[in-house]
């Protein structure tokens, strides 16, 4: 399916870290030989395993917790920022306490950043190079979220608001 849709190499290839092997060896290993060209894939992501009320999340336990719920508990930027709150590699459990506290964060910076227009960030500024300098190291999400948690103790509006746009996206603050 990868091949048929992005050819015989691909960027990036990602999945929960129970399917690296054998599912992913075994994809790589036929890809490869097929094709003849390597690495089929230039970078693996693999997912940590994410639980709720204390067994993992699956459909087959009927435990899910669907996107379109949290949404209607929280906006979607908290939603996203809660998801990027942890390392994407490693287990985490999902609470709707740690949601709700994430929500109350977006807010905090809602209101940051709807009173001050400017819209670049110093390029200096300290708060920014850590926001980057986390994501450069083997995108380390909650290290920069505790960047963007920096700039809303210092009131840095436009910091803010450039690190939310990488973190949530086009995802709205409201």
């Amino acid at each position: 399916m990868a091949m048929h849709h992005l050819g015989a190499q691909i960027d990036i290839h990602g999945g929960g870290r129970d399917l690296q092997f054998s599912h992913h060896e075994s994809e790589r290993a036929q890809s490869e030989s097929l094709t003849g060209k390597a690495p089929f894939a230039r970078a693996w992501v693999h997912t940590g395993m994410v639980r709720y009320e204390g067994r993992k999340m699956s459909k087959s336990l009927g435990n899910l917790v669907k996107v379109s719920e949290t949404l209607q508990r929280a906006p979607a930027a908290a939603v996203r920022l809660y998801l990027v709150s942890r390392r994407y590699g490693r287990d985490w459990d999902f609470s709707w306490d740690g949601l709700a506290r994430t929500s109350r964060l977006v807010e905090r910076l809602r209101a940051l950043v709807a009173q001050d227009k400017s819209e670049d960030a110093p390029a200096g500024s300290k708060v920014l190079a850590e926001f980057n300098a986390a994501l450069a190291d083997d995108l380390d999400t909650p290290r920069a979220l505790r960047a963007l948690r920096a700039a809303l103790r210092q009131r840095d509006a436009a910091a803010a608001r450039r690190m939310l746009g990488i973190l949530v996206g086009t995802a709205s603050l409201t």
